[in-house]
């Protein structure tokens, strides 16, 4: 028998034994996936986490747990993502704030370039320019305000190096203003002072400011910091309408899991999360949170999207001088 001829039976042998290793692998998930949100519960990304994980819960025929662990501005769950096994029942579901820390803190205990594996985007949010109600009437108005009294006026964020921090300072940068930072710890006792006037303005998010637009008209927001305006504040118009520069700002949530998470598993949950941004019920609730569903990510894109993300957010708070132990 010639060499070819005896490789060609010896594959021919093995071949079985090999399918009927595959087959008798189990399919995933076979037990309950963890969903670690690096927040702490009622914000709208753990709403978010938990309306995306009943959808995965009903494809997948399995239960999808979502577990707060919050801290650090979202480094304790992100490292206990990070340091858990990879094998897709352990996933991550954050926000911008995971681009964010490479450049903000000094002392990062891991690198989201290198020990996660990104899955999908989900959605956008866009930020606001936000004023009180005795505020200018136009965004024009309070760039020219601020520029005629530059050591006069404030704005509020959630806190140091937050996306609403640094988004107001990507703002200030382009438009050549100077406001001092005061930072809170957390959005809601923010807005509770630009309410009461002790802060010209706000950058943040259509859900957490919905409550303040109402007829009281406590806030008002007067630039969205997205291409388009949105669908449910339709009178706000982008900057590029307001007669500034054009400027897009927006956080994101997006799934991830540990570095090594087998590409297959990867692949599976992507398709099972673009299908769960199709469904009409998360479409809705999403739009009502003032989130833009993301249903088109693949594995390339994503990974593409947060390496872009590191980069974008790394000039934004090498501008800001921001840094955090």
């Amino acid at each position: 028998m010639s060499v070819v001829s005896r490789l060609c039976s010896a594959v021919l042998v093995t071949l079985p034994l090999f399918h009927g290793a595959v087959a008798s692998e189990p399919a995933y998930p076979d037990k309950p996936v963890k969903i670690v949100v690096p927040f702490s519960a009622g914000g709208p990304t753990d709403i978010f986490a938990r309306l995306v994980a009943k959808k995965l819960a009903d494809d997948f025929q399995q239960q999808f747990a979502v577990e707060n662990l919050g801290g650090a501005g979202g480094n304790v769950g992100t490292q206990a993502v990070v340091k858990s096994p990879a094998d897709g029942y352990t996933l991550l579901f954050t926000s911008a704030a995971l681009a964010i820390a490479p450049s903000l803190y000094r002392s990062l205990a891991y690198d989201p370039a290198t020990d996660l594996a990104p899955i999908a985007v989900v959605g956008k949010a866009p930020m606001l320019l936000i004023t009180h109600a005795g505020g200018p009437a136009t965004a024009k108005e309070l760039v020219e305000m601020v520029k005629a009294s530059p050591d006069k006026y404030n704005y509020a964020s959630a806190g140091n190096g937050s996306a609403t921090h640094l988004g107001a300072e990507a703002f200030k940068a382009l438009v050549k203003i100077d406001a001092t930072h005061v930072p809170y710890r957390g959005t809601a006792p923010a807005l509770v002072d630009v309410v009461a006037g002790r802060h010209l303005f706000i950058f943040d998010y259509i859900g957490p400011i919905k409550p303040y637009l109402g007829p009281e008209g406590r806030l008002r927001a007067l630039a969205i910091a997205s291409e388009e305006r949105s669908p449910i504040l339709a009178d706000v118009p982008t900057f590029s309408e307001a007669g500034l520069p054009a400027f897009v700002s927006a956080t994101w949530n997006m799934f991830l899991a540990p570095a090594g998470t087998p590409e297959p598993v990867l692949g599976r949950l992507n398709e099972a999360l673009n299908k769960a941004l199709r469904d009409p019920e998360v479409t809705q609730a999403l739009t009502d949170l003032g989130i833009a569903p993301v249903a088109d990510s693949t594995l390339a894109s994503t990974k593409a999207f947060m390496q872009d993300e590191i980069k974008r957010w790394a000039r934004v708070v090498e501008t800001s001088g921001a840094a955090l132990d």
